[in-house]
């Protein structure tokens, strides 16, 4: 049934029904559908007005480019039917949510956050010093309370104290690197950060549990999904190049714009 014309262009009840579920979906009535029938219509019309006269105002290579758009949108339209018909995706279940959140907690925000702890030189390290400095070190390194045997060394002490987590920004990809080999207590050897002589251990660790499942459920569901209709793609996407005729051509060089379009 034709509901409108706009330059001879027609707008039917299929072309509503579909923009009403578009619109409306699932949450619809059919008072409400009843109800929005009229604006969605008017909506309907004024864009089928808008649409023609943009494309009265095409210039030759947007035109091209448009029809490549249209086919490419065309083809996958196309791709969904082949798939539904020939291989289609396993549905998503329940199990398979669950079983992809238990197996990457990591990707919904679950975390161990590591604290850790520094004895350093306050500068760069030479000579006699370097000696003197690697034995005060590897002495303090032993104590059971580093910040309280820094501190003991008195103000003018030339070693000094930090803490803070292993995820800081902040921190040398070095010391970084070397916090990372370490387990919970064990202090490390002396490292060298531009010239200044550290010891490293991590003294604690805590963990961040994941985002619960509830509140990313849909997004799982959608990644699985887009996996499973990979799945069918690449099974049946080899018989389906053996049974038509596919020519393959070397690239050439050319500059990017509307003649890529041809």
């Amino acid at each position: 049934m034709v509901l409108a014309k706009v330059d001879g262009q027609t707008i039917t009840q299929f072309d509503l029904d579909v923009a009403l579920d578009k619109s409306l979906g699932q949450f619809a009535t059919e008072n409400v559908e009843r109800g929005a029938r009229g604006e969605v219509l008017e909506s309907l019309i004024e864009s089928k007005a808008m649409a023609f006269l943009a494309d009265k105002d095409l210039s030759e290579d947007d035109r091209k480019v448009l029809d490549k758009q249209v086919a490419s949108y065309r083809e996958s339209l196309l791709l969904k039917h082949y798939l539904a018909k020939q291989a289609p995706p396993a549905p998503v279940t329940e199990a398979d949510v669950r079983k992809y959140y238990s197996e990457h907690p990591q990707r919904f925000g679950a975390t161990t956050e590591r604290k850790y702890e520094l004895i350093f030189s306050k500068q760069a390290v030479k000579g006699n010093a370097r000696v003197d400095m690697l034995q005060a070190l590897s002495s303090l390194s032993k104590a059971e309370r580093w910040e309280e045997s820094v501190q003991a060394q008195g103000p003018d002490s030339p070693l000094g104290y930090a803490t803070g987590h292993e995820s800081e920004q902040a921190l040398h990809p070095k010391l970084k690197e070397v916090l990372e080999t370490l387990v919970v207590g064990r202090a490390s050897n002396i490292i060298y950060v531009q010239g200044r002589a550290y010891v490293a251990r991590i003294v604690g660790e805590s963990k961040r549990n994941p985002k619960p499942l509830a509140e990313v459920s849909d997004e799982i569901r959608k990644s699985l999904q887009l996996v499973h209709t990979r799945d069918a793609f690449r099974k049946v996407g080899k018989k389906a190049t053996d049974e038509v005729k596919v020519e393959r051509f070397k690239p050439q060089k050319s500059e990017k714009g509307a003649d890529d379009a041809t």
